[in-house]
């Protein structure tokens, strides 16, 4: 029985943190109610889109989504280029460095 007040202990810190987290409050729960209270407010449920409107919107979203992907591949594409000339052109001055500095060549 030496170690009930070490068990003892335990116990008790366990039981004091979790009821330390009851009682702490998130810091974003009062904006997010406060935030959708606010959309709520502001929405109007008495407009119906036809099913023409809602597939013309659909095909629209479409296209802009495949124009943001097609622009963000050039993006990625163009920069993945830079990064492997720059690449290149490092390791060929790292050469040629080493190779003036290996046979005592002077520019």
């Amino acid at each position: 029985m030496s170690s009930a007040g070490h068990v003892f202990a335990m116990i008790q810190s366990l039981r004091n943190n979790r009821n330390l987290l009851k009682k702490r409050d998130k810091f974003f729960s009062g904006f997010n109610k406060r935030v959708a209270k606010g959309y709520r407010q502001h929405t109007r449920h008495d407009k119906k889109m036809s099913k023409e409107e809602l597939q013309t919107l659909r095909l629209k979203l479409i296209k802009e989504n495949k124009r943001l992907l097609f622009k963000k591949v050039i993006v990625l594409s163009i920069s993945i280029a830079f990064i492997i000339v720059f690449i290149i052109w490092i390791n060929k001055a790292l050469d040629l460095e080493l190779i003036n500095n290996r046979y005592g060549f002077q520019e």
